[in-house]
């Protein structure tokens, strides 16, 4: 009906998408329509095998055997907690042992950070001698640099003396006299 419309009648362009997208969700349902059709005639059929009293007797089957399952699953988990029980009485010593490695992991973990905080102290104490030898050994090198260079000018004054007094000594005294 909606084909024939869009094939005989003008119309905008956005009323004829519109049917267009229509008839393509019809398309697609039309395998559900004929399911569910054939689950109408398949239940009218047999419709008297699903009376309100069968209904209700397979509800009341089903509560029962989740009652079985449930007094079961109750069963089970006393059996667990009394299991868990047993198994906690066990491991009553070994509960101890295990709280005396935690007391002793806490205790190296000091040790550990106290052993770190002397260690970096004494890394800076030593650092800081180093400055220290660096600096004396500057003091050092610098009187020894300001030493030799006072002796660099006393004994270039000293051959500055000895020049002047070879300039004063006359070469040829042997032959004057």
């Amino acid at each position: 009906e909606i084909e024939n419309m869009l094939h005989t009648t003008s119309m905008p362009l956005k009323e004829e998408k519109k049917l267009v997208a229509e008839i393509q969700s019809l398309k697609r349902n039309r395998p559900k329509v004929s399911k569910l059709n054939a689950m109408e005639a398949n239940l009218s059929a047999s419709g008297s095998a699903f009376s309100k009293e069968d209904v209700q007797g397979q509800r009341a089957h089903i509560n029962e055997q989740f009652g079985i399952l449930i007094e079961e699953k109750k069963a089970l988990l006393a059996k667990r907690d009394e299991l868990t029980k047993e198994r906690m009485a066990q491991r009553g010593p070994i509960q101890e042992f295990i709280e005396k490695k935690e007391d002793l992991n806490k205790q190296i973990q000091a040790k550990i950070q106290e052993r770190n905080t002397l260690r970096d102290e004494f890394r800076q104490k030593e650092n800081e001698y180093y400055a220290y030898q660096r600096e004396l050994r500057a003091a050092r090198a610098k009187k020894a640099a300001e030493e030799r260079e006072a002796r660099q000018k006393e004994y270039e004054l000293k051959q500055k003396q000895k020049e002047v007094e070879k300039l004063d000594e006359q070469p040829h005294v042997a032959e004057i006299t």
